[in-house]
């Protein structure tokens, strides 16, 4: 595959992992709690973590793809993920 056609696959895929992610906890905090059986608390604490940590590492990626390479950095989150 040339390179003109993997970077934005890579990128897409990222972006659908990203999406994906976020859908599954708005679903789950939606409708869904009541066939899981989770407390709406719980729930709320879960949503809450998430966006706290994607304020904290989303920042912090950017510095670090700024003071390194930012393709390792997009690999090791892709990796990590």
């Amino acid at each position: 595959m040339n390179k003109e056609r993997l970077i934005p696959l890579i990128v897409a895929t990222a972006l659908f992992m990203e999406n994906m992610d976020s859908d599954c906890d708005r679903d789950l905090a939606s409708g869904d709690r009541r066939r899981h059986r989770h407390q709406p608390v719980t729930l709320k604490l879960a949503i809450t973590s998430y966006l706290l940590s994607l304020a904290v590492f989303i920042p912090a990626s950017g510095w670090t793809a700024d003071r390194s390479a930012a393709r390792m950095v997009f690999s090791a989150a892709v990796a990590s993920s």
